[in-house]
């Protein structure tokens, strides 16, 4: 049994890996912007929240692993979403990073489906959100 944090907790990947590391057991605390979907789940609602209280929810939990989906994405960007996605999908992730591993983390995961990657050989973003996910 792991104690996995989840961010991006109401995506596309969480709602199928969620039920499957519940129904196994793992203690599961989720960062969101939205509420509790799933029995046995905690959440915590990252957008709100103070360093202070992440760093002692953190503490309290123990992570093993860090399991990042969070995604913001926009089709059509301009320069006030763009550093909305930048912020997103890269300094709110490393900041959340720190502090899981000042928390003892052990593992890190990042995870987005593969069609934004353009070309699997070499590097090739097809889009902004495609560049901060790599």
């Amino acid at each position: 049994m792991a104690n996995i944090v989840i961010s991006g907790a109401r995506g596309f990947l969480a709602s199928k890996l969620i039920p499957l590391l519940l129904d196994n057991n793992h203690n599961i605390l989720c960062f969101t912007s939205g509420k509790a979907k799933y029995k046995n789940e905690q959440t915590f609602n990252l957008p709100l929240v103070s360093e202070s209280e992440l760093k002692d929810k953190a503490a309290n939990f123990k992570p093993d692993i860090f399991l990042n989906l969070q995604v913001s994405f926009y089709f059509n960007h301009d320069e006030n979403t763009s550093q909305e996605m930048v912020e997103a999908n890269i300094f709110q992730p490393l900041r959340v990073l720190d502090i899981l591993v000042e928390s003892g983390l052990k593992h890190l995961i990042t995870a987005t489906s593969f069609t934004e990657y353009g070309d699997f050989h070499e590097y090739h973003p097809v889009n902004l959100f495609a560049a901060t996910k790599s």
